[in-house]
């Protein structure tokens, strides 16, 4: 139950922000999210085209798998998102974030947590 309450989530959500970008001319895209470690990953992405809405909150990634979330695009034609990612290790916790610019529709992003976290 808790899997559809979610997609239900992220249907509304992707609807609204369709919506909203007709509204203010921008187009919209997907870009795919994949974890390309042996860890499960907690991940958190924001559409620095809009605002840093968060598109994520600590969203599941299994190990070797992918995500797609819409994102919007700029003048250009580009997305833009940063993300932020932590393992759910908790004997080694690792951490890693990133922003990548210049995205196309159906792009993907590579996520990983390799670095130490900061106040370990």
């Amino acid at each position: 139950m808790t899997t559809m309450s979610r997609s239900g989530v992220r249907l509304a959500v992707l609807a609204l922000s369709l919506t909203s970008l007709s509204a203010f001319g921008g187009g919209a895209m997907t870009v795919s999210l994949r974890n390309n470690t042996s860890s499960t990953l907690l991940v958190t992405v924001y559409d620095l085209n809009a605002n840093r809405q968060k598109l994520l909150s600590s969203e599941e990634i299994n190990s070797f798998a992918s995500i797609n979330v819409s994102i919007s695009a700029d003048s250009s034609g580009y997305g833009r998102v940063a993300w932020t990612a932590t393992n759910t290790d908790h004997d080694f916790q690792r951490c890693g974030h990133h922003t990548k610019r210049r995205l196309r529709d159906g792009d993907v992003v590579a996520v990983y947590a390799n670095s130490q976290c900061g106040g370990n």
